[in-house]
């Protein structure tokens, strides 16, 4: 079901009526991959800390992803780095390597509009489409960027002065350190506005700051994760909701960090002695 240039060639070979038949086969069949792969993923992530980590990660790094593409992507290839459809690679000058499978996603795609209470709205379908990962190309991955960490314990303590007493942070090696205070100025955050298992939230919301800003992860809180993840499932709860908090809440904390960082930054430079 991989998109490739052998099955384009073959689909320009059908009758219309032939490729219209094929087309909603194909949509069925990927609608219903989808749905597997969705709950495979949950179902895993639900039984296994490591796995849920792993998750974690795509979602942190994949922000500009939905939650949906997010789990389908972790379940297809969750040591993915840099994701792109065969058009764009090809655009790029960029092979595909022979026998790569296709990572299935899906996008919302506007079929028009329509008229609701005197109000024109935009209807909407979702298609599947396959991206490839650069590990799957004749192109070298890249490296994860990594910022230093004394400017990020800065660029923290810039952050956090802006809602609360400052304090100031001990910066480390690899961010180990912050990743604690990053945890407890989270879960302050979701106290205050009532969440509900705020502690597995946290954890979890940290978990994707970490990997998306390239921080080492406390090890107290993955051993919180685990444990917050077997209570939480427990009780019957939906994982999914804590991902979506996670998802959401780590992309503000990331754009706000990233303010605070270039704010500092900018300080740092204009008091430089030589300015």
């Amino acid at each position: 079901m991989a998109e490739n240039e052998h099955d384009i060639m073959e689909f320009s070979k059908l009758t219309k009526e032939e490729q219209h038949a094929y087309l909603k086969k194909q949509d069925e069949e990927r609608k219903q991959l989808m749905k597997q792969l969705e709950e495979d993923a949950y179902c895993r992530c639900s039984t296994d800390p490591q796995e849920l980590l792993k998750c974690l990660d795509i979602i942190g790094r994949f922000e500009r992803l939905s939650l949906s593409n997010n789990i389908l992507l972790y379940a297809q290839c969750p040591e993915a780095s840099t994701i792109k459809t065969f058009d764009e690679w090809k655009k790029q000058k960029v092979s595909i390597k022979k026998n790569s499978e296709g990572i299935l996603l899906r996008k919302r795609v506007s079929t028009g509009t329509y008229v609701e209470n005197n109000e024109v709205k935009q209807s909407f379908v979702f298609k599947s489409y396959y991206t490839f990962d650069v590990s799957q190309t004749n192109c070298r991955p890249g490296v994860r960027q990594k910022y230093p960490i004394t400017l990020c314990c800065l660029a923290f303590d810039d952050l956090v002065s802006k809602s609360y007493k400052t304090h100031k942070v001990e910066p480390d090696d690899d961010g180990t350190n912050l990743s604690m205070y990053i945890y407890s100025y989270i879960h302050t955050l979701l106290t205050n506005n009532n969440a509900d298992d705020a502690n597995f939230k946290a954890c979890s919301t940290t978990v994707a700051v970490c990997y998306k800003l390239g921080f080492e992860i406390h090890p107290d809180i993955k051993t919180a994760l685990g444990l917050e993840l077997g209570r939480y499932i427990s009780y019957g709860k939906p994982l999914k909701s804590v991902l979506m908090v996670a998802k959401t809440t780590s992309i503000t904390f990331v754009e706000e960090f990233m303010t605070s960082m270039n704010d500092v930054a900018k300080r740092l430079f204009l008091n430089r002695p030589d300015n």
